[in-house]
């Protein structure tokens, strides 16, 4: 079975729903898939590419800090 286009399989998502105006709404309803538009514009933010940098620098912190502390 081929797998549709999209993020991996194995990242969590929630779904999350916003109001916008009947204009947008309109647009969004010519789109093949609104979705992954949506996504797209999100992920191509500096601002979006900032918060990303931050969490990973986040969640290595946290793994060296862990890994400092274990016993072997």
């Amino acid at each position: 079975m081929d797998r549709k286009k999209g993020r991996p399989k194995k990242e969590q998502t929630t779904i999350t729903s916003f109001r916008v105006s009947l204009l947008i709404d309109e647009f969004l309803k010519t789109l093949e898939n609104k979705n992954d538009y949506v996504i797209q514009l999100i992920t191509d933010t500096d601002e979006f590419k900032k918060f990303q940098r931050l969490k990973t620098e986040e969640e290595n912190t946290k793994y060296i800090k862990s890994s400092l502390f274990d016993e072997d």
